[in-house]
């Protein structure tokens, strides 16, 4: 570094310069040479390297043919050094092979350092030339040059022109032509720096965005996890659900819940990619301790902590025949235990061997200890009351601090990480009205919550900015027991660039949003509540959630608040919208179903463009079959802008996210009762109805028929022809009862070969009690203590075997045994036991036949 670099360095140490103007300023009392030379410095430029880009050759070729001189040359003059940016001819000037000259040796070097043209027509003939090197050994006989000026003045280089032979002076016309190319090398010079300029900030607001979307995506699965406790699911399928909501937003191919019982580990994927597809069915066995050692570690230890393998193939305790299905990395992360099976969620990458990111761990990390607190919830919610240990809640990696209250308002407990506390440890044990005397609001919060406010609020704390929801807490018999605070760490944000400011209060209502839209987005009050939120960041417009009905879109909720639009024009558009919209003029007006559509003010029906509307947008939120079954429509005063366009994107991805999880958590509840092979209700699904329809009789004052029915020969089928057969007979059979019960009446797989029918009985039947079974080989048999009615009473039973037999199973038969209600028994488990054994005392009766 030299002399000038150094002194130029010293003088641009106090902040970074962003513009000409500003490096003047701070120069002002150094030398016009440095000012200079800071002004060069702006540009980026390279000394003795070219500018690259066909612009600048073809301005220097140009003027080369202009003023038909063999040699044109952009040039920029540095601390003693002149080179070359662009160049055409140097061989004709004798500078061939030269990148550039001593200022010495140049005959720019004047212009530079005056900032005025300079036209020798004669070199030889010109008094300051005469001597000069690039005259008496280079053979120059003409020059011209024209200065190359920054916005503020500073010469930096020049457009020069040279021949060996003298010319005529340049005339005015040239000498502004001239003067204009050299203002053209300018302008593009500007241009690639605020180019430049223009990159680095788009990177920079990509890197903030992704930031946020990775932020949006860890409090989504958090929220999606949490709100598993609500759901009525058994320990094991909070677990499972765990993990294919962690799985699906963490950049995997394979994620499974593994669930381990003395030295067996069985292993259920819950989710996959595409390319994981074949390892999901492959890993869908029970593994040996042997297999597998980090599985084991991490079992065995009981860490509360992940563990994350980066280089899985080359790792001591990795499962070969993973390392060999091509596994690159993977994570462990302990969820915790039911009775003696201990949980273990593992996340498996197939494609890349990148290492996990801080957001990746800490979500994981999140996922795991809220999956085992939300469990130890579950299993000892009687012993929440009066202990810190009992509100072990899902913290320690995100961004987050717990805080609890209790009724006398002491603080009681603080978690979180301990970069995220801070100040807060110090609060143990205080009493709030000491703790935050100087701090009114926090002190208010906490009053408000623990007299049964549920709410959010941004506050100030030890540094810090936290964005708090309150929340009133009550014991396991439901009496007030203060409150519990969780507060969200936004003080990066807060204390980013001006530009971020704005992007975080779009993330923070997008956040709200989110929240709103975890639940039935499609309930009025919901949607009121979520479309309320997006308009606050839109800064005003018409929003409008249409959902289709039959043949018309409908609205479930429409909002405008704080819209520029003209109050007679939004009712205009309320009461046409709440006629609802024929589909066919949704799709005509807004074309594909399953992208997103912005209509400009040309493409608008001349109704809304009179409304004051110039901007109009299409988000579907829930295509199915190819047709959009919910979307959001965005009506704006002026057109819409792309960061408008990314925050409406963002948004209905979030409503698509919301309905998309409504409807798979409906198809868990549907799967969860339904036998998978026949399609009938199981187990679960028949002791609910079974229990409705015992309370319908009962208020109906009728009576209600219950039939354990046994598939016979269902064994014999599955050893002579195979399980694929069996499995037919078990779907025809199922079918031909269900479509021969009497009218009401439903039937239900309990498993293997065994079903059960309920339906309701005419009150002229209520006292009767069979026990018969239909055995189609003896259709007219009659055995003691049981009445022909009550045989008659399962003739639809009969019917069903016989058209089982007309389908191909000429051996089909059938147990079955009754019970009804009221005459034989109230209750659903002794309706069922009765029913059952009357059905194992037929079989019996039975088998000697048979055999």
């Amino acid at each position: 570094m030299n002399q000038a670099e150094r002194e130029l360095e010293t003088a641009l140490a106090v902040e970074p310069v962003p513009g000409p103007g500003d490096a003047s300023a701070l120069l002002s009392e150094h030398s016009p040479e440095l000012r200079r030379l800071a002004a060069l410095a702006r540009y980026r430029l390279e000394p003795n390297t070219a500018l690259g880009g066909q612009v600048f050759e073809r301005l220097v070729g140009l003027a080369s043919r202009l003023f038909s001189v063999p040699t044109a040359l952009i040039s920029f003059v540095g601390e003693g050094w002149q080179w070359w940016g662009a160049s055409c001819g140097l061989a004709a000037a004798g500078l061939a092979g030269f990148g550039g000259l001593p200022v010495s040796q140049s005959l720019c070097d004047p212009v530079v350092h005056s900032g005025q043209a300079r036209y020798i027509a004669d070199t030889t003939q010109n008094a300051d030339s005469l001597d000069h090197p690039m005259v008496t050994q280079g053979g120059v006989r003409f020059h011209a040059s024209a200065p190359l000026t920054t916005p503020d003045g500073h010469t930096i280089g020049t457009l020069c022109l040279i021949d060996t032979r003298p010319h005529a002076p340049l005339t005015q016309g040239q000498r502004q032509t001239l003067d204009d190319l050299a203002q053209l090398v300018m302008d593009e010079l500007e241009f690639r720096l605020l180019a430049t300029e223009h990159e680095r900030q788009a990177s920079a607001s990509e890197r903030l965005a992704e930031s946020l979307r990775e932020a949006l995506a860890q409090s989504e699965t958090l929220q999606a996890v949490s709100a598993l406790s609500d759901l009525d699911l058994s320990t094991d399928d909070l677990f499972f659900q765990a993990v294919a909501h962690c799985a699906s937003v963490c950049d995997v191919d394979l994620g499974a819940l593994v669930a381990i019982h003395g030295d067996r580990a069985f292993v259920f994927p819950a989710w996959n990619s595409a390319r994981a597809a074949g390892l999901a069915q492959r890993v869908s066995r029970g593994l040996k301790s042997s297999e597998c050692e980090l599985l084991w570690t991490v079992a065995r230890t009981g860490a509360a902590q992940p563990v994350f393998a980066n280089d899985y193939g080359s790792h001591p305790g990795a499962h070969l025949a993973m390392a060999q299905a091509g596994v690159k990395a993977q994570t462990y992360a302990p969820l915790g235990t039911r009775g003696e099976v201990r949980f273990v969620m593992v996340l498996s990458r197939l494609h890349h061997d990148r290492p996990w990111r801080p957001h990746q761990r800490q979500l994981i990390s999140a996922v795991a200890r809220m999956t085992r607190d939300v469990s130890l919830k579950r299993q000892a919610q009687e012993a929440l009351a009066g202990s810190a240990a009992q509100l072990d809640l899902a913290l320690g990696s995100a961004p987050l601090v717990l805080f609890s209250v209790d009724q006398d308002g002491v603080f009681r407990l603080m978690r979180g990480s301990s970069e995220q506390i801070g100040g807060w440890h110090s609060l143990v044990g205080k009493r709030v009205d000491d703790a935050f005397e100087a701090i009114p609001q926090l002190l208010n919060n906490i009053h408000r919550a623990m007299s049964g406010e549920e709410f959010d609020d941004l506050v100030q704390f030890a540094g810090r900015t936290y964005d708090v929801r309150y929340l009133h807490a009550r014991d396991a018999q439901g009496r007030p027991a203060g409150m519990l605070g969780l507060g969200y760490n936004v003080s990066r944000l807060a204390q980013s660039e001006q530009r971020a400011l704005v992007a975080q209060q779009k993330a923070e209502a997008l956040l709200a949003l989110a929240q709103a839209v975890n639940e039935d987005v499609l309930d009025p009050a919901v949607a009121d509540v979520a479309l309320g939120t997006l308009l606050r960041v839109l800064s005003g417009g018409w929003l409008v959630l249409w959902q289709l009905r039959g043949e018309r879109y409908y609205p479930v909720s429409q909002r405008g608040e704080g819209s520029e639009l003209s109050s007679s024009a939004l009712e205009d558009l309320h009461r046409f919208h709440a006629h609802g919209i024929p589909k066919q003029s949704y799709a005509r007006l807004f074309g594909a179903a399953d992208r997103n559509v912005y209509l400009a003010t040309t493409e608008l029906h001349q109704r809304d463009r009179q409304a004051g509307i110039q901007g109009m947008a299409s988000l579907p939120l829930l295509v199915q079959r190819g047709e959009c079954q919910v979307a959001l429509a965005a009506y704006s005063h002026r057109p819409w802008n792309p960061t408008e366009r990314e925050l409406l994107e963002t948004a209905a991805s979030l409503f698509g996210a919301g309905l998309e999880r409504r409807q798979r958590l409906t198809q868990l509840e549907h799967d969860a009762g339904t036998d998978a092979l026949t399609g009938l209700g199981n187990r679960r699904t028949l002791n609910q109805a079974l229990v409705r329809s015992l309370e319908h009789a009962d208020a109906q004052d009728s009576g209600l028929s219950v039939v354990s029915i046994d598939l016979d020969g269902l064994k014999t089928v599955n050893d002579l022809h195979g399980h694929a057969e069996g499995d037919a007979l078990l779907s025809q059979f199922a079918a031909d009862v269900q479509d021969a019960l009497p009218a009401g009446g439903r039937l239900f797989r309990l498993g293997g070969d065994e079903f059960v029918a309920v339906y309701p009985l005419p009150a002229p039947a209520v006292g009767e009690s069979g026990r018969p079974s239909p055995d189609h080989t003896e259709p007219n048999h009659t055995e003691p203590n049981h009445t022909e009615p009550e045989r008659r009473g399962l003739d639809w039973l009969c019917s069903a075997v016989e058209s089982t037999r007309r389908s191909g199973f000429a051996a089909a038969s059938a147990s079955a045994g009754e019970a009804r209600f009221p005459h034989d028994s109230s209750s659903a488990p002794e309706l069922l036991r009765l029913s059952d054994e009357r059905m194992y005392a037929e079989k019996e009766r039975r088998r000697p036949q048979r055999s």
